[in-house]
């Protein structure tokens, strides 16, 4: 949906390396991607970006539900508020992974935001998803790389069974 990211993560290339022009993919191009493939099973709403920026993310969600497509989202839950969060709930996505790397201190060296607050906004969501019928899947992923390395079994004792999945992928 965006190739604009609202962090400067160290191992993302997005406020980096990223030389195309930043912008937000236009709603009127995603229905007609979607309508151009029937055949689409799932649609993953991220790449190089922070997709809660997009303001009809929850339209592209709904829209693509509409036509039978499982969704997932990639966000780094700077951005998730309760108030986000019960649209994103709304909107009948399925998976949603969290980018989390790193904990405490080295997650606020990597990302450059409170930690405490993140994970505030990560079980809050999980909690309210919990509350419905069919809960939204939930995942927190790490990026390994020299930062995140020590990290790799802490990360894993604080989020397993607070989330559906614990990913750790190489860089």
């Amino acid at each position: 949906p965006t190739n604009r990211c609202n962090l400067s993560c160290l191992p993302c290339p997005v406020n980096v390396d990223l030389r195309r022009e930043k912008g937000l993919m236009d709603f009127s191009l995603f229905k007609k991607i979607v309508d151009d493939n029937p055949q689409l099973d799932f649609l993953h709403l991220t790449f190089a970006g922070e997709p809660l920026l997009h303001p009809k993310l929850m339209d592209m969600i709904s829209y693509a539900k509409s036509h039978g497509v499982r969704v997932g989202v990639v966000t780094n839950a700077t951005l998730l508020s309760e108030s986000l969060a019960q649209q994103i709930l709304a909107s009948g996505l399925d998976v949603i992974t969290f980018s989390v790397d790193g904990v405490d201190d080295t997650f606020e060296r990597v990302r450059g935001v409170s930690y405490k607050a993140i994970e505030t906004n990560i079980l809050d969501f999980v909690a309210a998803s919990k509350t419905l019928a069919n809960p939204v899947k939930t995942e927190v992923s790490m990026v390994l790389f020299h930062e995140t390395l020590p990290e790799v079994e802490s990360f894993q004792r604080r989020w397993k069974g607070r989330v559906d999945w614990v990913n750790i992928q190489p860089q």
